[in-house]
């Protein structure tokens, strides 16, 4: 059965607005648990908002940078709300980064979608 675009645009607000949510970065598939996460360096999880969603989508609405990262490969991205992991999804490109490189995601370019 379809989704209506509404139907959509509830499902994700239900998750993403409302609530603490923080972006992650992983150096392989992090599956459906967040496993893979990048760890060393001055590395954590960034707070993100998301914008209402709209057409099935919502996508963030600001910057989001990490600073003094681990030597590694960044493969993919990570959505928590609090601690529960929602989901995950390759990056366009890895990026390899040397220690105390900084990494970041411009507004609108971590974007969430139900199809």
């Amino acid at each position: 059965m379809a989704a209506s675009s509404d139907a959509k645009n509830l499902m994700l607000d239900a998750l993403l607005q409302g609530a603490t949510l923080n972006v992650s970065l992983h150096t392989a598939d992090p599956g459906v648990t967040g496993a893979n996460e990048v760890a060393g360096g001055s590395y954590s999880r960034v707070v993100c908002t998301f914008a209402a969603a709209s057409g099935g989508q919502s996508s963030n609405t600001q910057q989001l940078v990490w600073t003094d990262l681990p030597a590694c490969l960044v493969t993919h991205c990570g959505v928590w709300r609090g601690t529960t992991f929602l989901f995950g999804a390759a990056l366009t490109q890895a990026r390899t980064l040397s220690a105390g490189d900084g990494f970041f995601f411009r507004p609108a370019t971590v974007t969430v979608q139900v199809s």
